[in-house]
């Protein structure tokens, strides 16, 4: 061999070297930072921490006793986990006396701690005797009380109540009125 292809020969293994070092380093920083930086699947979970049901069933209960069952078409928890945000739900409550009362919104939260519930649009609370209606209502759980802020119409078979907002006392079986306070009754309620 000649001393010019020697040299040439030595140049192109020395490149070749080169290039390997350069291969061995990049591909040993790429696996670094790899190995440092969390695959986007798991990073993103923690930020997002949502779960999504569909045909959620929840039964409330105090001492035993079953106070309420709720049925929601969709369910999806809140990135903490406290609040379930419901869609299309029914709840059926069941007062220590007299017969069970329905609820039914299109949207609602439901409060996992306290297991209060707030209810929005197209809100429809009935049992046997009547039917109340509005567009919002707040079920305090640890106080056995439906909280009414929006106006509300109440109707029985023949009479019709309205107001701007109601407090209903689940347990004393009473309930308060407030603002511009309507009804419309069948027959005379004084004598």
């Amino acid at each position: 061999m000649s001393a010019r292809r020697t040299r040439l020969f030595r140049r192109l293994l020395i490149a070749a070297m080169i290039l390997i070092c350069l291969g061995v380093v990049a591909v040993y920083i790429g696996y670094r930072h790899f190995r440092r930086q969390t695959p986007v699947w798991t990073r993103s979970v923690p930020e997002q921490a949502l779960m999504t049901m569909d045909r959620v069933h929840h039964t409330a209960t105090r001492g035993g006793r079953t106070e309420w069952v709720l049925d929601a078409r969709q369910a999806r928890t809140d990135e903490k986990g406290d609040v379930v945000h419901l869609t299309d739900l029914t709840v059926r409550f069941f007062p220590d006396e007299g017969a069970p009362v329905n609820l039914s919104a299109r949207n609602g939260r439901l409060h996992v701690a306290t297991s209060d519930i707030e209810v929005q649009e197209e809100v429809v609370v009935e049992n046997d005797a009547y039917r109340l209606e509005t567009e919002q209502l707040h079920y305090d759980h640890g106080r056995r009380q439906i909280r009414i802020s929006a106006p509300v119409t109440i109707r029985s078979r023949e009479d019709t109540l309205s107001a701007a907002g109601m407090t209903i006392f689940i347990d004393d079986h009473r309930a308060e009125l407030t603002g511009d306070v309507k009804g419309m009754f069948s027959e005379a309620i004084l004598p």
